[in-house]
């Protein structure tokens, strides 16, 4: 007998009332997955896809100050590619940044899941470890550097790819706070530097 006016009208009414629910929950999910895009552009270093420079600060005050609080270990690793210039210089910067991806990678494979990794700056790394004491660091840190020196790079022909490293640890005497781990970490891998690059040094308790 066909539908009566009253169940067409009622019928509308649903349709309208489903598709603009379905239209809010698509455009919350499209808001949703943009915020998270937006939060990861933030924190991230676009190029590496590790944490970015300023995340790094972040992270480390908090779990400095967690393990000021707590009395747990804490460390930090810094790496630097050893003339890093001369790769960009003979092969182009393209292949340049093949090679600082293909480190990130490593580095973050080489890490527990707890530990931090983010990128300096340019060509240097920082990798945060909660709950590590010094030689465990160095222990790491002499692991990351194997692993790198092994590795072999896209596009590259005969240079070969080390890094320094220094490491550094809290409790340390002088160190007061976050930057002051920052430094001794840098001034420890300017001992590496000095010292014929590709090795892990520490830097003085």
């Amino acid at each position: 007998n066909g539908f009566s006016r009253k169940e067409i009208d009622f019928c509308r009414i649903v349709a309208n009332s489903s598709f603009h629910a379905l239209r809010n929950a698509r455009l919350f999910e499209k808001v949703t997955k943009e915020k998270e895009y937006l939060r990861e552009i933030a924190l991230k270093d676009q190029l590496t896809s590790l944490y970015n420079h300023n995340f790094f600060y972040s992270r480390l005050e908090e779990e400095f100050e967690r393990a000021v609080r707590y009395e747990t270990p804490l460390s930090l690793i810094m790496l630097d590619i050893d003339n890093f210039k001369q790769v960009n210089d003979t092969y182009g910067h393209r292949v340049g940044d093949v090679v600082l991806r293909e480190i990130a990678a490593m580095v973050k494979r080489g890490v527990r899941k707890t530990d931090i990794v983010a990128r300096y700056g340019g060509e240097e790394f920082a990798v945060i470890l909660p709950h590590t004491l010094l030689k465990g660091a160095v222990e790491e840190a002499e692991r990351l550097r194997e692993i790198v020196e092994s590795h072999a790079y896209a596009g590259l022909v005969s240079n070969k790819i080390t890094v320094s490293i220094g490491v550094a640890a809290y409790p340390q005497k002088g160190a007061m706070n976050s930057g002051d781990l920052v430094n001794y970490a840098d001034d420890a891998l300017y001992k590496a530097k000095w010292s014929g690059k590709n090795c892990v040094r520490v830097a003085e308790t």
